[in-house]
Formats: structure tokens, C-alpha cells, sequence
């Protein structure tokens, strides 16, 4: 229970992932200090994650450490991470299907081959189909430092290329934030402060599903690196979100609004991430050259 955003910016030459941080167990859902965006390699790609932490954890630990995310070819990517999560999936089956039942899959599969399955075996291969690996990942990166990359990761094993979209979302958020950005024209072509605000902006709507946190983190990926959002920009994006979103009809302040932004509010903002980036972007929050793979 989350959502998770993605989005292209800069032409392609910067990626936003934003997440909320709430945990949720059955009915209860709080803010916590949870990390769903998780670096990748040598810190070159990012994860973003929902589902349950059990099948989560055991995804990570397969495909964290992997050395070709920033490689020669994205389809080596997309087959590494789907070979992973279909050997993830596997093993929760063995572990929460077979094992408490006293099989391995060697017996399964050939009790499954016999023409006249009894009705155990028969409910132990219902039980096989309808199993639920509850875990998405969003997957950001850049082959060869030049090419984006948004691949969306789901059970029981299928990579989506979500890249010529230019943004993706996953969570029980994904549908409001996804909505969000497309009512927003978000353009792959805005720059990097541009789109960080829109994806705060799907973040903050996406609140409205119960399960969606108030608190996030964000990082920016370009040229294969991988930062952190400054934590100065959240207090700003915080008050130019609460002053843009409000009726026009209510013209006084109630005691507990944020403060209006200060009035170079834009400027402070492409700042920051001008100063989180580096030299390559400019102060539009776009690259200062364009590689061909970029344009």
C-alpha cells in the first residue's frame, strides 16, 4: 500500500523517482522512516517498491548487486530482472504451497502430470495458479550514462518498458498519480524542477487513497549517478503546492495553512537541483549539451 512515481525529464536526461514512506499493515497505515527507493549496482539504478515486505526483501536480494545496469544492451537488463523475479516467485510457492504440505516441486509437478490427480493434488495446483507474489518494482537507470530506462517489474516475472510513456507509477496510489500527471501534460521535455513538482503534485493527490503517506523521499538520476532531493526543496514544494491548490473562493487563510512561498520561490527551486546535479544541467533544469541519444 503506496505509490511509487517515475518520471522523465530534461528530454530524458534526468529521472525523478518519488516515493511516499507510509507502512500499512492490515488496516493500520502510518508514516514511518521506510525507504522504497533503493539504489541498485554500484549506484547507477534505483528500485522503487511496493507489495509485502517478505517478497520485496527477497526480490532485492537477488538483483541488487547486479552489474549491468548501466551496461551495453537494455534487453540484458529486462531478461536479468525478469529471470530473478520468476526464481523469486518459485521460491514462494516451495516455501508457502508445497513445504507445508510435504512436497518438493519435483513431486508436485510430477503428481500434476498423472491423468487422475486426486483431490489433494488438484488443491495444491489451485493453490499453485492463484498464488499472489504482492510485489512491483519500478526500475530507473541509464545505459551507457545515456540512455533512460523505466522499466516496471511485476509478478510472476514480466518486464514492461515504460520508457516511451515517460513516467510510470505502482502502489495502491498508482491510478490517482498516474491520472494526476497526464491532467498535468506532464512532458518529458520539462525540466528537472518542472517535473519534480508534478510528481509531488501526483504524490499529493494520490493521498487520497488512505494508504498513501503524507511524507517522501525523491531522488534525481542522470549520467549514472544517483542523488538524493535535498531536503530544503520539501518545505518549498510543500508551500507552492498549498498555495496553488486552493479554491479561489477562499480568500483568507485558516490558522493551520502553510506560509505562502517566498516570491523566487521557482528560482530557490532550480537552485537546488542545479546545485544537486551539477555543471551538466543549466538553471532551466536542462542539460547544457544534448547527446544524441537524448534528443
Amino acid at each position: 500500500m503506496t505509490v511509487c512515481i517515475a518520471a522523465l525529464s530534461a528530454k530524458g536526461g534526468c529521472i525523478i523517482c518519488l516515493a511516499d514512506k507510509a507502512l500499512s499493515y492490515g488496516d493500520v497505515s502510518w508514516d514511518s522512516d521506510s525507504a522504497k527507493i533503493i539504489p541498485l549496482g554500484k549506484n547507477e539504478a534505483v528500485a522503487l517498491t511496493a507489495g509485502t515486505d517478505r517478497y520485496i526483501m527477497r526480490l532485492l536480494g537477488k538483483i541488487a548487486d547486479y552489474d549491468g545496469y548501466a551496461g551495453s544492451s537494455l534487453t540484458n537488463v529486462i531478461s536479468f530482472l525478469e529471470r530473478k523475479c520468476q526464481e523469486c516467485v518459485k521460491e514462494m510457492q516451495d516455501i508457502e504451497v508445497l513445504l507445508p504440505r510435504l512436497l518438493t516441486r519435483e513431486q508436485y509437478v510430477a503428481a500434476i502430470s498423472e491423468s487422475d490427480g486426486n483431490a489433494l493434488i488438484c488443491e495444491i495446483d489451485r493453490d499453485i495458479r492463484q498464488f499472489h507474489f504482492e510485489c512491483e518494482l519500478i526500475v530507473c537507470g541509464f545505459i551507457q550514462k545515456l540512455l533512460p530506462y523505466v522499466l516496471l517489474l511485476e509478478p510472476p516475472g514480466v518486464v514492461t518498458d515504460c520508457t516511451n510513456n515517460g513516467f510510470c507509477a505502482i502502489g495502491s496510489g498508482a491510478e490517482k498519480a498516474i491520472s494526476r500527471l497526464l491532467f498535468a501534460d506532464h512532458k518529458r521535455e520539462h525540466g528537472v524542477a518542472h517535473v519534480l513538482y508534478d510528481c509531488f503534485d501526483a504524490k499529493a493527490n494520490a493521498e487520497m487513497n488512505s494508504f498513501v503517506g503524507y511524507d517522501w523521499d525523491a531522488y534525481l538520476l542522470s549520467g549514472g549517478r544517483v542523488k538524493a532531493v535535498p531536503p530544503t526543496a520539501k518545505p518549498l514544494l510543500d508551500r507552492v503546492w498549498a498555495a496553488r491548490n486552493r479554491s479561489p473562493f477562499k480568500k483568507k487563510r485558516d490558522p493551520d495553512d502553510l506560509p505562502g512561498p517566498p516570491r523566487n520561490w521557482e528560482m530557490q527551486l532550480r537552485q537546488i537541483i542545479a546545485q544537486t546535479l551539477g555543471s551538466a544541467f543549466d538553471e532551466t533544469g536542462q542539460l547544457r549539451e544534448y547527446p544524441e541519444a537524448h534528443q
